[in-house]
């Protein structure tokens, strides 16, 4: 199999300014990802890639995001950001202004501010979608991403409406998975596999397509510059910064250690490694649709 890729993903920091109830990385660190390991790994492997992913915790925190995303694309890389939309300064707006980025996706907790509230422990709903509007007119190609949860189950269909008045592009999702130190209970945030179906909506599943997973194709770097297949698997990999032909040789072996351990698996590997039940969590909405006929 090639090992060459198109995307080199960056958790830039976990640091966050929501606190998001159901956030997979559990207890932040505030860690900021070494613009040194940035750099060393563009160098090494920048001729394979074509998009560059910056994600968090929230990576326009990161102190030096600007020199980070202006490095990259005057590289000749193709940014994509995955943002809660909170921050949005003139500086940044007049970045993305003179770099436009390749594409844009917001998470959206929610359509009022006492869910906003309640799922990230803040009140910034009315920044939040005030810079969409801002972002929608600066960034060609901007996404809304909603994940469902049992306190926001009723903003489903709100969240759908304002994307169509607006001609927003949206996903919506399901995947509430438990977090990396194994701190949370998912069961008091993710909806029963009957609601999900029950829910008529572009919900999307693991139980709706074959199965497919690009873990170790791809590349996640992330906040203290560990190589995973993907921000949830939590196999990794220390990137350590000696000779570079070395360094090369230990990414290929951990990329094909990735590919081996995730293809085994009918369904995401990552999230097996982090709860042994979720195939029966997955099976049960299957079994759900197959009743209704769908």
């Amino acid at each position: 199999m090639s090992l060459v890729s198109n995307v080199l993903g960056f958790e830039l920091t976990d640091s966050c300014n929501f606190y998001c109830i159901h956030c997979y990385l559990g207890k932040k660190k505030n860690n900021y990802l070494n613009t040194n390991i940035i750099s060393f790994v563009e160098k090494l492997l920048g001729n394979q890639f074509v998009i560059v992913d910056f994600t968090g915790g929230e990576p326009l925190l990161h102190p030096e995001f600007i020199d980070i995303y202006t490095f990259l694309v005057k590289r000749g890389y193709l940014i994509r950001i995955y943002t809660n939309g909170s921050i949005l300064n003139k500086e940044i707006m007049d970045l993305f202004r003179q770099y436009m980025p390749y594409h844009i996706y917001i998470s959206v907790y929610g359509m009022t501010s006492a869910t906003y509230q309640e799922i990230t422990g803040t009140n910034l709903f009315d920044k939040v979608f005030e810079n969409i509007g801002v972002l929608n007119d600066i960034c060609n190609d901007l996404t809304l991403n909603f994940t469902v949860l049992r306190q926001n189950y009723n903003d489903v269909e709100y969240f759908k409406a304002y994307c169509a008045t607006n001609k927003f592009r949206y996903s919506i999702s399901n995947q509430v998975i438990p977090n990396l130190d194994n701190s949370l209970n998912v069961e008091n945030y993710r909806l029963h596999p009957k609601e999900i179906v029950d829910l008529n909506t572009n919900i999307v599943t693991t139980a709706d397509s074959p199965h497919y997973c690009d873990a170790g194709k791809s590349i996640f770097i992330d906040s203290t510059a560990m190589l995973r297949g993907c921000p949830i698997l939590k196999t990794k990999y220390d990137l350590h910064l000696s000779k570079p032909c070395t360094d090369m040789q230990q990414i290929k072996l951990a990329r094909r250690q990735i590919i081996e351990f995730c293809k085994e698996e009918k369904m995401c590997a990552g999230w097996l490694n982090i709860e042994e039940n979720a195939i029966n969590y997955v099976n049960k909405i299957a079994y759900y649709r197959k009743n209704k006929g769908l």
